[in-house]
Order: C-alpha cells, then sequence, then structure tokens
C-alpha cells in the first residue's frame, strides 16, 4: 500500500473506499482502521456502511465501534 501525506490524508478520509485483494493482504486491516479515523473525525456512526460477504467479517468493525468513544 502506498504512503499518502499527511496533508492529503484528511481529503482522502472521506472518500468511499472499496477494497479488494487475496486473503492476508491487509483489506479487513486497513478497513477498520479507516472507520477509526473517520469515527475520530466526527462521523456519525449510523452514517457508515460497511459490506462484508458473510456475517463473521463484520465482528473487527463491531469491536472496533464499540471499543470507540462513539
Amino acid at each position: 500500500m502506498a504512503e499518502v501525506p499527511v496533508q492529503a490524508e484528511g481529503a482522502l478520509l472521506w472518500r468511499k473506499v472499496f477494497l479488494e485483494g487475496i486473503a492476508g493482504s491487509g483489506k479487513t486491516t486497513y478497513a477498520v482502521q479507516h472507520m477509526r479515523a473517520w469515527l475520530a473525525q466526527g462521523a456519525d456512526p449510523s452514517r457508515l456502511l460497511i459490506i462484508v460477504p458473510q456475517q463473521p467479517m463484520a465482528r473487527p468493525y463491531q469491536l472496533a465501534l464499540h471499543e470507540s468513544e462513539y
């Protein structure tokens, strides 16, 4: 994954994100970190849509949401 300049991170944060890749490539890790960044910037959790192919794959997002202050 390419590094994003710090000044560009805020602008890119609010864009829609679509991730695809092989198992173990870091998709979930990136997406959970991205979701945490949205929440830290004041995103309304009820306005976030995260789609996963199977219910158990939603667990990391649920845990991150419950661990956040929101």
